[in-house]
């Protein structure tokens, strides 16, 4: 599983390292800069509690080659 991040959406909120600490990394600003990382099998569940969180939806989680998982 991979972690997408829609960047013109990130407010800057920061749940989502709450929701799952030390999986998403943020800029000097405070956004979410984690396009393109893995997700480690133990903290799927995390990632996803972080993209339902996300207020502004600018997290989506894609799985091997499958269209995104985008909160609902």
């Amino acid at each position: 599983m991979k972690i997408s991040i829609k960047r013109d959406l990130c407010c800057g909120a920061q749940i989502c390292i709450h929701a799952a600490p030390g999986l998403f990394v943020l800029d000097e600003h405070g956004y979410n800069v984690s396009d393109g990382k893995m997700v480690p099998a133990e903290q799927e569940a995390a990632a996803r509690r972080a993209m339902r969180g996300c207020p502004e939806g600018a997290i989506a989680l894609v799985e091997d080659g499958s269209m995104p998982q985008i909160a609902r």
